[in-house]
């Protein structure tokens, strides 16, 4: 006769849920799993599992207003984000839907975490001033100088040494009224006053006048009064030659001996002392650089007077172009898109140069100070202040055609910042190529 399974017990031969694999030994007996997969090893199958990971937090399944509960007597009304990641307490940063530690994007800033300088913190552009690897968003020393952010009184400009209390200077700086707390972030605030147009406003700009004397060491009252000679060692402190700080028609920018009403190289002078004596060669128009008498020195049909580049005749075609508007011309401009940077080194300058850094002044002895003397523009003609250079090529980011160095132009580029000598496909179309693209198939679920 056949086996009668006594009233009241389960048969050890029955498969409710038909996968083959009988109910007394199937981790889910009424959810068909042939492969037993029990990734917490809790008993329960994943098939029929409400929490697979194990961490506590019951998977969120059904429409968006049902949760199912959690066998485990630790039940919680809640889901998880991370259902094959333990993780308990599970994050969502960007509000994707996705957990934080299973989330390939966590802050939901369109690039990786692996390649993300801020992976907490959205940050698509990805600034990194001081070049650390850490991005600015989520730094603590924005420009690397050794002074936390919270106590540099410029802290994206390196100026070591002379901040250490809560906007140090700024405060004997800023203007009456103004809130000196603004000068954190006053960097990016272009229309605030900036006298020295170095990209850095007043408020924040501890050498306003881009003498290269720190404003905290220049007589009251000259701190805005451009001293050249003094940076070089060659002046009184803060003393022009007449022997005060001086403005309106008498102020004498250049330091040549020369007010500027009376000086058609206001902003510069040459240095070389001509017949008449005077520093400034081309403000005597009569003078030339070789010595001889001329009212056009380099012969291009305009008055010296009237030339921003009295002995450099401008290319044909430029109408005496000048880029910064600083007053001299691009052929004779040692700082043509007047970022603060020179355009190249002076040809005595060693040869191991490196993008000049914030910072860096232009004049005299100052400029050997800061390290400068060995520095070079890599945009002379582009304000680049940054000095960015993905490709370490020597030419800045923002004036080479292809910054990763790749052979591809970053205008036909799909990723101009990620080397890739066989050109990356772009699944989606987006004009973003897959390796640089964090949705490759464009479906809106991040990689």
């Amino acid at each position: 006769d056949a086996y009668q399974v006594p009233p009241g017990e389960d048969d050890p031969a029955r498969d409710f849920d038909g996968d083959r694999v009988f109910d007394e030994a199937d981790n889910c007996p009424h959810t068909a799993n042939v492969s037993q997969s029990d990734l917490d090893r809790d008993g329960f199958g994943d098939a029929c599992d409400q929490d697979r990971d194990g961490d506590g937090l019951a998977e969120f399944r059904g429409p968006p207003t049902s949760f199912e509960r959690d066998r485990r007597p630790f039940d919680v009304d809640a889901y998880d984000l991370c259902p094959s990641w333990p993780s308990a307490g599970t994050g969502d940063l960007d509000g994707d839907g996705f957990g934080d530690p299973c989330d390939s994007d966590a802050d939901g800033d369109g690039v990786l975490d692996s390649m993300d300088n801020c992976p907490g913190v959205r940050n698509s552009r990805q600034e990194d001033l001081d070049g650390d690897g850490i991005g600015d968003d989520c730094e603590s020393d924005t420009d690397g100088d050794g002074q936390p952010d919270d106590i540099d009184a410029c802290p994206e400009t390196w100026d070591p040494g002379h901040a250490d209390g809560p906007c140090v200077g700024v405060a004997l700086l800023a203007p009456p009224g103004l809130d000196v707390g603004r000068c954190r972030r006053s960097a990016m605030d272009r229309s605030l006053p900036d006298l020295d147009r170095d990209g850095l406003p007043d408020v924040c700009d501890l050498d306003q006048d881009g003498d290269g004397i720190h404003d905290l060491d220049e007589e009251p009252g000259c701190e805005r009064i451009p001293d050249h000679r003094r940076a070089a060692g060659l002046d009184a402190p803060g003393v022009v030659l007449n022997g005060a700080c001086v403005t309106g028609p008498e102020r004498d920018f250049d330091l040549d001996g020369l007010v500027d009403d009376e000086d058609a190289c206001r902003f510069e002078p040459v240095g070389r002392p001509p017949p008449n004596g005077f520093d400034d060669w081309c403000a005597v128009p009569e003078f030339c650089a070789n010595g001889t008498s001329g009212t056009d020195c380099d012969g291009d049909g305009q008055p010296n007077r009237d030339d921003n580049c009295p002995e450099v005749r401008n290319p044909p075609g430029e109408d005496h172009v000048d880029s910064d508007r600083d007053g001299i011309g691009d052929p004779c401009d040692r700082d043509r898109d007047g970022d603060g940077l020179p355009n190249t080194l002076p040809s005595d300058a060693q040869q191991d140069v490196t993008p000049c850094r914030l910072g860096c002044h232009l004049y005299g002895e100052a400029f050997v100070e800061l390290g400068c003397d060995t520095c070079f523009d890599n945009c002379p003609t582009v304000a680049n202040r940054d000095q960015r250079d993905t490709d370490g090529d020597g030419q800045g980011d923002a004036c080479d055609a292809d910054d990763d160095d790749d052979g591809f132009p970053d205008t036909d580029d799909p990723c101009p910042l990620m080397p890739d000598l066989q050109r990356a496909l772009d699944t989606d179309g987006d004009g973003i190529g897959d390796p640089c693209d964090p949705d490759v198939d464009g479906d809106g679920v991040l990689e």
